[in-house]
């Protein structure tokens, strides 16, 4: 009865402070979180692997020996971003992901930009990419290209750290992984710069997802030509000083070289939906960045989807 006395009590007390939506909101997302977690112990132990809808009329093959389909399905993983990455991209845009994993972020791009519209990803650690090629194929997704070639600052021959399994999501160039390194793999590099001339796309890309375990600095440095322009694609950057310190810099040399390039550095605000500037920090545990060349145009193309 005290129980049920304390809910009544936490109710009224939300009610009058005018919380009682979003505390109704944050509950129902626990027990959410819950049920999924219960449901992926049970695809753990029957499957291996499960379809599953990841936006509206998009579907996902997630994995379960895999942490980052764990993540997706139980903790929505970078859902701000998935969002975000919804409300920017339009019919026709043109995306590039490089880090693409087994493939969320392509596969989202993919349906948003459609027929006329092209995503290019890029994944060079072995498992990921066979699972981004299966995924890309099993959805009908003809507007995806993949590669298994590195985006860096050179074209070469490239010692990939390969992490224990499971953690493919943390195979890096770095000296280290964060989850233990089961072995190394050669793959082939080249740059952001040659890629883009090879295909035709200068001022032709709507946006860049870079998310490569430390490497981030690599990529942009392959890109100079390209992202100086004023044209140049938004970006999203992952900024994660665990990372970023193995592969030899720290993520506010890396703030300063995208400054560098002519970008302004924002976060996301979900609510609003809009971009806002993010000054450098003493510290990066673990954020996306996004980077614009103009901040009132970009907010501007936001709100044309709210």
């Amino acid at each position: 009865m005290s129980m049920i006395m304390q809910r009544i009590s936490a109710v009224v007390r939300h009610a009058r402070r005018g919380t009682l939506l979003q505390r109704l909101k944050t509950e129902y997302r626990q027990r959410l979180k819950k049920f999924r977690c219960n449901h992926w112990e049970y695809y753990k132990r029957h499957k291996s692997h499960v379809d599953v809808t990841i936006a509206k009329d998009v579907m996902m093959r997630l994995y379960t020996d895999d942490v980052l389909s764990h993540l997706i399905y139980c903790k929505g993983h970078e859902y701000n971003e998935r969002q975000f990455l919804s409300r920017y991209l339009k019919t026709g845009d043109v995306f590039i992901d490089v880090g693409a994993n087994s493939g969320l972020y392509s596969l989202l791009a993919s349906s948003i930009v459609g027929r006329e519209g092209r995503v290019f990803a890029f994944e060079p650690s072995p498992v990921p990419f066979t699972r981004l090629k299966e995924n890309a194929q099993l959805h009908g997704k003809k507007n995806i290209e993949c590669f298994d070639t590195a985006l860096s600052d050179r074209e070469d021959k490239m010692e990939l750290n390969i992490s224990c399994e499971g953690h493919s999501a943390w195979d890096t160039f770095a000296s280290g992984t964060r989850s233990g390194q089961t072995g190394t793999r050669e793959v082939l590099s080249t740059t952001l710069d040659q890629f883009i001339s090879g295909k035709n796309l200068l001022d032709k890309i709507t946006m860049i997802k870079i998310d490569v375990e430390g490497w981030e600095t690599h990529v942009l440095t392959g890109g100079i030509k390209s992202l100086i322009r004023p044209e140049a694609p938004l970006l999203q950057i992952e900024f994660t000083d665990l990372v970023s310190m193995p592969a030899g810099y720290t993520c506010r040399k890396l703030y300063a070289q995208v400054v560098e390039l002519g970008y302004q550095l924002c976060v996301y605000d979900i609510k609003t939906g809009q971009l806002h500037l993010d000054p450098p920090r003493k510290e990066y545990p673990n954020l996306n960045l996004y980077a614009v060349k103009n901040l009132e145009q970009a907010n501007r193309r936001l709100l044309e989807k709210l």
